[in-house]
C-alpha cells in the first residue's frame, strides 16, 4: 500500500512541476520602465490571471503530495532532503497564498497604476521577498539532498536556478531593481526537476521503496 501511496504522491508532485513550469511561460516578462511601471503592465496583461490561477492550483496539490512523500520517507537518506523537503513544504505553502494575493490584485491594476495605494500589491513585496528565498533554498536542499530522484547534472541545476531566483526576488522586490526581473526564470529550472522526480516516483517500483534512514537524520 506505502508503495501505491508514494507513486500516486509522485504523480501529483510531478504534474505540480509540469503545472508550475508552465505558469512560469505563460507570466509577463521583462521590465517596462522601472518597478512600478512593470508591476501595473502586468496587472494588465491577460496572461496575469491565468498564470496565476494555474499556479495556484498546482502549488496546493503539489504540496499535499511532498507531505505524503516526506511522510513515507522519501527525504530520509540525508539531513539535507530531510532539512529542504520540509521547507520546501512551508514554501509551496506560504506561495499559494502569495499567488492569491498576486491574483485578486488585479482587480486594482487601474488604481495602481494611477498611483494610488493598493494594500495587495503592496503585500506582495514584502511576501515575494522571503517567500521565494524560502522555496529557492528548499528546493536547492532537496534537490542536492536527493542523491538519485534525478539526474545529477539536473539537481545541480536546479539548485542553481533556485538560488538565482532566491537573491534575484531580495533585488527585484526589496529593493526595486526591476532590471533583474529575468532572474525568476531560474525557477524553471527546480520544477523541470521536481516533474522529472515525480514521474520518476510514479513509475519506479524502485523508487518507492522505503529508503533507509540513517543514524544522523531524524525521523
Amino acid at each position: 500500500m506505502e508503495q501505491t501511496v508514494r507513486r500516486v504522491a509522485g504523480a501529483v508532485f510531478g504534474a505540480g512541476g509540469v503545472a508550475l513550469f508552465v505558469t512560469g511561460l505563460l507570466h509577463p516578462q521583462g521590465d517596462r520602465g522601472g518597478y512600478h511601471n512593470t508591476i501595473a503592465a502586468f496587472l494588465h496583461d491577460p496572461h496575469w490571471p491565468i498564470a496565476h490561477w494555474l499556479g495556484l492550483v498546482a502549488l496546493l496539490p503539489a504540496a499535499c503530495a511532498l507531505w505524503v512523500l516526506i511522510d513515507t520517507g522519501w527525504t530520509r537518506r540525508t539531513a539535507l532532503a530531510w532539512f529542504g523537503g520540509r521547507l520546501l513544504l512551508v514554501a509551496l505553502f506560504f506561495m499559494s497564498i502569495e499567488f492569491a494575493v498576486e491574483l485578486t490584485s488585479d482587480h486594482a491594476a487601474d488604481a495602481y497604476a494611477a498611483g494610488q495605494i493598493v494594500p495587495l500589491v503592496d503585500l506582495v513585496e514584502p511576501m515575494q521577498t522571503v517567500g521565494f528565498p524560502a522555496l529557492g533554498l528548499g528546493f536547492a536542499a532537496l534537490a542536492l539532498g536527493l542523491r538519485n530522484a534525478a539526474p545529477r547534472w539536473l539537481a545541480v541545476l536546479a539548485a542553481l536556478g533556485a538560488t538565482v531566483t532566491s537573491v534575484g526576488a531580495v533585488l527585484v522586490e526589496g529593493f526595486h531593481m526591476s532590471t533583474l526581473g529575468p532572474t525568476f526564470i531560474g525557477l524553471a529550472l527546480p520544477t523541470l526537476w521536481m516533474a522529472w522526480a515525480g514521474v520518476r516516483l510514479a513509475v519506479s517500483t524502485t523508487a518507492a521503496l522505503p529508503e533507509r534512514v540513517p543514524e544522523s537524520v531524524p525521523a
